[in-house]
């Protein structure tokens, strides 16, 4: 349970840390990547015409638009990788 919290954690100042990947500017401009995905995740959540579940889910659909959830956790879990489930 301490590992996976640790896990979580770590992965959250990841989520924090990395620019999202899948966008063809990366390369050159990271900071306008930065701010792209920023922009786009104050937009889905200020919305004021949505409910609390629609909100959650237009942001968790960013996420996975954004971030290769499989990589980061393997590099957060290192050599506990294949040990987890």
């Amino acid at each position: 349970m301490v590992l996976r919290r640790l896990a979580f954690s770590a992965l959250g100042l990841l989520l924090l840390a990395l620019a999202p990947t899948p966008t063809a500017h990366a390369a050159t401009d990271p900071a306008g990547v930065v701010t792209d995905f920023g922009n786009r995740a104050l937009k889905a959540l200020n919305d004021p015409g949505i409910s609390d579940g629609e909100r959650r889910k237009r942001f968790h659909a960013l996420l996975d638009e954004d971030f290769d959830f499989d990589i980061v956790s393997r590099f957060v879990l290192g050599r506990y990788w294949q040990g987890a489930s």
